[in-house]
């Protein structure tokens, strides 16, 4: 049996990737250029970070300036048709205000509910219009109507009462005060019924 030398190989031979032939030296220049590439791109964009969450710092507190004033009684909405009037989304800047509200460690409620913006019944009626076609899509049948706005009425903790007819929600307005339950004993006609 006759022997073939192993010769040695001073440069690397090319490999195959999916059949395609690959200089290594090539490669790894090509992997080193992008390498230093994303790095340069990465510390950039922590940059630009870091600078856009000093502007929202900054914004999140004017927001929170100018929610407190325009939400006051008597001003129609004014938070929401300033927002509009800017074509800054009202739930970004909602979120910008709650955050602001709490990093600063102010009372939850800082905007109390005489100075809340409650959406106009128009503005509810354009929410459900919206919404309904998806969920009518879903939900089938009244009975799943039915448990849909139970599990509503869950979800938004609105107080609720089960009848035998179904759910009574209550106008958070004019949540009724519970009615103590009667205390065996207490009435006269249970003393009679002792003796």
């Amino acid at each position: 049996m006759e022997q073939y030398p192993i010769t040695q190989i001073d440069e690397p031979l090319p490999y195959s990737i999916m059949e395609e032939y690959v200089d290594e030296q090539w490669l790894t220049e090509q992997v080193d250029n992008l390498w230093a590439n994303r790095e340069s791109y990465s510390r950039c964009i922590q940059s630009q970070r870091d600078e856009v969450h000093q502007m929202e710092t900054t914004l999140s507190e004017m927001l929170f300036t100018m929610k407190t004033l325009l939400s006051k009684p008597g001003r129609g909405g004014g938070w929401s048709a300033w927002l509009k009037h800017r074509e800054i989304p009202r739930a970004t800047a909602d979120r910008m205000v709650s955050r602001y509200v709490e990093a600063k460690g102010l009372p939850g409620n800082r905007l109390t509910e005489s100075t809340r913006f409650l959406p106009p019944d128009a503005e509810v009626s354009r929410l459900t219009a919206a919404v309904w076609p998806r969920i009518e899509r879903s939900l089938h049948s009244p009975l799943a109507h039915y448990l849909f706005l139970q599990c509503l009425a869950d979800r938004a903790e609105l107080q609720t009462q089960l009848c035998p007819e179904g759910v009574l929600v209550f106008n958070p307005d004019r949540v009724p005060e519970p009615t103590p339950a009667p205390v065996v004993g207490d009435s006269a006609e249970d003393d009679d019924a002792v003796l």
